[in-house]
């Protein structure tokens, strides 16, 4: 029998499920009970658009039409049938602008917009007080319709009812006078704006109701599960709008665990890949979602959808090779010593992983680097002159002059660097780990195992090439031995094999090289290396296991 618990960090209701600990004895499975309870989240939410991302408006659609309302124990409670509504906005309680039938979050300016009748404002005034539930408000408008007021339902703790979308206190004012003649018996009030608040509108722009989502978690869940379109891609689940820091608004998928993980599959693996990887995948996906249940808590969500915590696309990028890796290992987690493991993945190890202190911080026994012949080819090169590799530097914060010597001042046993130095004429900076790739790019020093090379490259260009050439490790010297700079003269001429003729243009320059191999920062799971045993005929417990040291493949299954 299961047991229902609330779990306070996550917001949802969770089913309390005993593990099931499955051994591999040659080709059988053995379940051997273990005495401890640990949770995979039923759903998860991710935050699809938050921080930086988040929107001042968005377009949700359904073909089925919406129900807005909230959750009770895992249970959806309708508030406003919205089934009459296949396309509806939600914009923030803001100041817009009507232009080429869209409206715009807009800077509103009183000095010069206040009789702009294109703008409307987040200023409202409230007819009479609160109502108990939706049913009265609704009651209380019929019964002023004869005014032509044009009120609509706000949901601001309790259901109320609001008029006007003015854009000062002068304007609402006025109006309220106006009010106080047509509306004798009745309280009014001046609502003050507030861009927490969230206007609902349908597809032609009229509002259908204002809501506080600071006030509760409130969800446009679309009719009979039919999927909801949002920012032109499709999601299973529903749609909770919450407030961003930065005061626009943060848009949530709440969603199932494994309908979630159809999502990051084909993000993070080639849905091509052979069956067995997408499953290790799938595995390493669950165990990170649960592992980082909290990460987001302070945003009211579980996980974000980019790399910060695992890329997901939603329904839109769903695949069937994927969806089947998802469902063959449902409920499956991988545990060290009883508790869940953080399943860090990356591209590629670059013939080695990496134990998880040599890249960040503590040590986690379970996060050791492993010796991987699955992936050992991905070579890369970038090079930097002395100015661009200053210029880098300075945007991060280290002015360090101009660039007099750059090398690794020390690698871990497996290869990778630990410290890179680079003096300069105002200072020296050494860089540690992974903040070597945080300052000069994730994608640009692809990983830590790299070393520098210095060249000399003479450039030129003249009339007959129409191009510049580059020719590598040539130095030009004086008669003294030196390395000088050429000096334009008629007597310095260059031939492409057939004509002779002038310089037109010459550069020497001097830039250090990195070259490395692997993408990524090397702790946990290969990818490339999990196609590559799948290839050869691994199973995906024994992928998991090459990659995660003393792990334990467990189920989830319900008492």
């Amino acid at each position: 029998m299961s047991r229902l618990f609330l779990n306070n960090n996550s917001g949802d209701i969770m089913m309390g499920k005993r593990i099931m600990i499955w051994l591999m004895v040659m080709i059988c499975w053995i379940p051997i009970p273990v005495n401890a309870e640990y949770d995979i989240p039923e759903y998860v939410k991710v935050g699809v658009r938050s921080g930086s991302n988040a929107v001042a408006t968005v377009k949700l659609a359904s073909g089925t039409g919406f129900d807005f309302g909230y959750l009770s124990e895992g249970n959806f409670i309708s508030l406003y049938d919205l089934s009459h509504i296949q396309n509806l906005y939600a914009r923030k309680d803001s100041y817009f602008i009507h232009l080429n039938d869209y409206f715009y979050e807009y800077n509103y300016n009183p000095q010069k917009d206040e009789n702009n009748s294109n703008i409307t404002g987040p200023i409202h005034i409230q007819l009479g007080g609160s109502f108990s539930s939706k049913t009265d408000a609704v009651d209380f408008i019929n019964s002023i319709e004869a005014f032509n007021l044009s009120p609509f339902l706000a949901l601001d703790g309790k259901w109320k009812v609001w008029l006007g979308f003015y854009t000062s206190y002068d304007q609402a004012e006025k109006r309220f006078d106006e009010l106080k003649y047509i509306l004798p018996d009745i309280d009014l009030t001046v609502i003050s704006k507030n861009s927490k608040r969230v206007q609902v509108l349908d597809e032609k722009g009229d509002i259908l109701f204002i809501y506080n989502p600071s006030n509760g978690d409130y969800y446009f869940s679309p009719k009979d599960d039919a999927l909801i379109t949002m920012d032109n891609k499709e999601f299973r689940g529903s749609i909770m709008i919450k407030n961003a820091s930065n005061g626009n608004m943060t848009l949530i998928n709440r969603l199932k665990m494994d309908k979630y993980l159809y999502g990051v599959l084909p993000k993070e693996m080639s849905y091509t890949a052979p069956i067995e990887a997408l499953k290790a995948q799938s595995v390493a996906a669950r165990n990170y979602a649960v592992v980082n249940i909290n990460r987001h808590k302070n945003e009211n969500f579980h996980v974000c959808a980019s790399t910060h915590c695992q890329v997901y696309g939603g329904y839109s990028v769903e695949k069937q090779s994927c969806i089947e890796a998802v469902d063959a290992t449902s409920n499956m987690i991988l545990l060290h010593d009883g508790v869940p493991i953080s399943t860090y993945y990356h591209s590629n190890s670059g013939g080695h992983t990496e134990n998880i202190e040599n890249v960040w911080e503590s040590a986690i026994p379970y996060l050791k680097g492993v010796k991987d012949p699955f992936s050992e080819d991905y070579l890369w090169e970038i090079s930097y002159t002395p100015k661009e590799l200053s210029d880098v530097l300075r945007i991060k914060g280290y002015n360090i002059g101009e660039i007099l010597d750059v090398y690794v001042g020390g690698i871990s046993e497996f290869g990778s660097v630990q410290v890179l130095v680079v003096e300069g004429t105002e200072g020296t900076v050494a860089l540690e780990k992974d903040n070597i790739r945080k300052i000069l790019g994730y994608t640009t020093i692809k990983s830590l195992k790299f070393g520098i090379y210095k060249d000399n490259a003479l450039c030129i260009e003249n009339n007959l090439l129409k191009q510049n050439q580059k020719v590598e490790n040539i130095s030009i010297i004086n008669g003294d031995g030196e390395v000088t700079k050429l000096i334009a003269g008629e007597s310095m001429m260059i031939t492409n094999g057939m004509e002779i003729g002038p310089f037109l243009e010459k550069q020497v320059t001097d830039a250090y090289y990195f070259k490395g191999n692997g993408y990524g920062h090397g702790i946990g799971m290969s990818q490339n290396g999990a196609i590559a045993m799948a290839n050869s005929g691994y199973t995906f417990e024994e992928i998991l296991k090459h990659y995660y040291t003393n792990v334990s493949l467990v189920e989830i299954v319900e008492n």
